[in-house]
């Protein structure tokens, strides 16, 4: 009996109890991407919708602008400004600085394009320019934030112990391959 506990039920026991702490560390580790995932797509989301508020405000002739669109603009500003800079402030390991940099230069740029020109204005005309300025600055701002989420993913798989130590027996079997530097 004591062999038959040896052999079989204690290799079956400890091989259960290992495959369930590994599944927990990975479904830990995938919860985590998702949600950085999600934030980062979520902030994305809002800059799209104050982009389309300010081009709606924007392409309306500054006479015939409502106090309702200037309401949506205000609050896309706020919005933007309470959630984006959440991400933006946080402090970053230094593989994600330059991302991050790029981001808070592109959210400047969005700020101001989202307010500029002939916002609040009793009198002027639509500017086509303008419009064109915000929407090119919204669609660097969503690129920059997908960026920094990229950044922000491979810095942390890249300072997971286990998946160094996977993509380094990686690195170093391909490295080491025997053919590999033959024609």
């Amino acid at each position: 009996m004591g062999a038959f506990l040896s052999f079989f039920v204690t290799p079956a026991l400890v091989s259960l109890i290992v495959s369930l702490w590994a599944g927990k560390v990975l479904e830990e580790r995938r919860a985590r991407r998702d949600h950085i995932t999600k934030l980062f797509e979520g902030a994305r989301e809002d800059v799209r919708r104050g982009v389309e508020v300010g081009m709606d405000y924007f392409a309306t002739p500054p006479k015939d602008r409502s106090a309702l669109q200037e309401a949506k603009v205000i609050a896309a500003d706020r919005e933007l400004r309470s959630a984006v800079s959440l991400l933006l402030d946080k402090v970053r390991s230094p593989g994600c600085a330059k991302a991050a940099d790029a981001s808070r230069q592109a959210f400047q740029t969005l700020l101001i394009e989202l307010t500029g020109d002939t916002f609040q204005a009793a009198d002027g005309e639509i500017s086509r320019e303008h419009i064109t300025r915000l929407v090119h600055a919204g669609a660097k701002m969503r690129t920059s934030l997908a960026r920094l989420r990229d950044a922000e993913l491979k810095d942390r798989s890249e300072q997971d112990p286990i998946m160094r130590k996977i993509t380094g027996a990686y690195e170093f079997s391909h490295r080491h391959w025997p053919f590999r530097n033959q024609p």
